[in-house]
């Protein structure tokens, strides 16, 4: 939004004002990363090297704010209406679903998934008969020629809650 009038910024004035924000950042020693949306590295701007879950909380009201066409002269009420910062930030969208919910889906449906490829040389004598038919996270470095290199394997149910995640993500990204 343009100072307030609810207008988007044009492209040549919204890339000046990035280089700009970047630049400020910079100077002041601010780490944020590049992918970031522009919201946190606004709220980076102004509170500086603060603790990032602080940052993150403003920046999800400040995105929520934008997205309903609050105005800036608006954004105090509007926050009070929906009872304060905590509120907007822990408030779901309608088409919400939760990691763990991603994870259940995604597992409902991986034994659907065709093999890319089976392993098994060394990774047999990490093999439990406890584990059969569970799920765990490979850990690959891709090789220059195109091959994979395992380097690890875990069992971990958050890491594996985390893959399934991601995949879910993924599938979700390349069907729209």
């Amino acid at each position: 939004m343009a100072a307030g009038d609810g207008e988007p910024l044009p492209v040549a004035d919204a890339k000046r004002r990035t280089k700009d924000l970047e630049a400020f950042l910079q100077l002041r020693g601010y780490v944020v990363k590049s992918d970031s949306p522009l919201m946190t590295r606004i709220v980076k701007a102004v509170f500086g090297n603060v603790d990032r879950r602080r940052i993150s909380t403003y920046s999800l009201v400040l995105r929520a704010a934008q997205k309903e066409g609050v105005l800036a002269n608006k954004l105090a009420s509007w926050i009070e209406e929906r009872g304060g910062v905590q509120e907007v930030k822990l408030s779901r969208s309608a088409n919400y679903i939760s990691p763990k919910a991603k994870a259940a889906k995604t597992k409902s449906t991986l034994s659907s998934l065709p093999n890319l490829a089976i392993a098994k040389d060394k990774l047999a004598e990490l093999a439990d008969a406890d584990f059969v038919g569970d799920e765990c996270v490979l850990l690959a470095e891709q090789q220059a020629d195109g091959s994979f290199h395992i380097k690890a394997l875990t069992r971990s149910g958050s890491a594996v809650n985390a893959a399934l995640t991601a995949l879910y993500s993924e599938q979700q990204k390349n069907a729209a």
